[in-house]
């Protein structure tokens, strides 16, 4: 998984247009054909407001998990078995394993994508489909300048307007152009869809707009007729996380919890909501998600309960699991691994040097408010006072920052030899 930590990152935004089209033609039309869910409500789940927030909240309704996970492994499988070599049928499968990777957080399923869209390309240079399905490989390993080329190839070749422009806005949200990813999305006066508004609530989030955002989200959640859990769960985490950035825990903590309940494998969620919830309950759910997940990032918060719950013995073995997965993810995938491995290395892992490195190769990738922040974090532990200038230098040029950010960076820059610190 690339997006844990992430605040509402441009890859999930890419992902929503998959979850709100193929995957509910997978979770809700095959229901039939397959076994029920073993619930009472005729393999549906109710997702129930398990916080303590006292606000009301209109709980939605999804089909179950157990049914939407087979439908889109057998899917995968069948794709994977059939093994047809046209664009369309490539792209297909790429988009299905993306999709599979961005909510259980397989890496396997990451590369294996990758593979089949390299392998694509070559055999069928002159397909738009191939092209933009290399572009999403692409992007969901945060190989951003090399997305916005094999965009640039499948327009030409003749992909869909729409879809490219989609997807060029969701590097920009993940790179920091925010002003030119709201130039590519359609205006607010049309009548958009529930993912739409979705990408817009996040948009509007990252230009420090919290309020619309949550206006946004608010119409998208009344607009959502479908039953998958997958458009559900990724809009809630989606709305979670744009809370937590804005310091409302308590508020993400309900988001986290209904994401999770409709997915129980959505490491995404899962991560965030063992942060915010009891030692015993993260355990339980990290431990079983850990048996299906490869992500770092759940062994590094199972670590963390296990901490919490003062089972020191069991904390100090997952950290050294955490520790070797993160530099294993590393060297594969610098680009999209080093801003989890540097967050683990300022916690856990305890190496302020090794988190500094690592949060200075991230920002050269993204420059974002959340990746310069990190930086100057990592150069603070560090006690590297050229790196906590130059941070503090860039985050200061921000168009988009918070108020305490930004107020952080001056106070950090005065102290600082002139104003000529190098960028990273």
């Amino acid at each position: 998984m690339l997006r844990v930590r992430e605040r509402a990152s441009g890859s999930g935004v890419r992902r929503c247009a998959l979850a709100f089209g193929l995957l509910f033609s997978l979770s809700c039309a095959k229901k039939n054909a397959l076994t029920e869910a073993p619930t009472d409500s005729g393999g549906f789940t109710e997702l129930s407001d398990a916080t303590a927030v006292s606000a009301p909240f209109a709980r939605l309704r999804t089909t179950s998990w157990s049914i939407a996970s087979h439908n889109l492994n057998a899917e995968i499988d069948e794709r994977l078995r059939r093994d047809a070599a046209d664009g369309p049928s490539r792209l297909a499968l790429v988009e299905f394993l993306l999709e599979r990777g961005q909510f259980v957080a397989n890496i396997a399923d990451y590369e294996l994508a990758d593979a089949v869209a390299s392998k694509a390309v070559k055999a069928l240079p002159g397909s738009h489909e191939a092209h933009f399905a290399r572009a999403l490989t692409h992007g969901a390993l945060h190989r951003f300048e090399a997305e916005l080329k094999e965009l640039d190839e499948a327009k030409a070749l003749g992909a869909v307007d729409d879809r490219i422009a989609s997807a060029r806005a969701a590097v920009f949200v993940a790179t920091g152009r925010y002003d030119e990813a709201d130039k590519l999305y359609p205006p607010l006066t049309q009548a958009l869809r529930p993912a739409q508004l979705v990408t817009r609530a996040v948009l509007l989030g990252h230009m420090q707009k919290p309020d619309e955002a949550e206006r946004l989200f608010e119409r998208a959640r009344a607009a959502i007729v479908d039953v998958s859990p997958f458009p559900v769960a990724w809009m809630e985490f989606q709305r979670g996380t744009s809370l937590e950035a804005n310091g409302k825990a308590n508020e993400a903590l309900r988001y986290f919890t209904v994401a999770v309940e409709a997915i129980p494998d959505f490491a995404h969620a899962a991560v965030h909501l063992a942060s915010l919830e009891s030692p015993s309950l993260a355990i339980a759910r990290l431990e079983a998600l850990r048996k299906k997940s490869t992500d770092a990032d759940v062994v590094a918060a199972l670590a963390t309960a296990y901490r919490r719950d003062k089972r020191d013995e069991d904390a100090a073995r997952t950290l050294e699991d955490a520790r070797m997965l993160y530099e294993a993810r590393v060297a594969q995938h610098p680009e999209a691994y080093a801003d989890h491995a540097a967050r683990f290395y300022l916690t856990l892992g305890n190496d302020p040097k090794r988190a500094l490195a690592l949060a200075v190769q991230n920002a050269k990738v993204r420059p974002t408010e959340e990746a310069l922040d990190l930086w100057m974090t990592a150069a603070a532990a560090a006690v590297d006072k050229g790196q906590l200038c130059a941070s503090a230098s860039v985050m200061q040029r921000l168009v988009y920052a918070s108020v305490l950010r930004k107020r952080m960076a001056a106070a950090t820059s005065s102290g600082c030899p002139g104003s000529s610190a190098p960028t990273p």
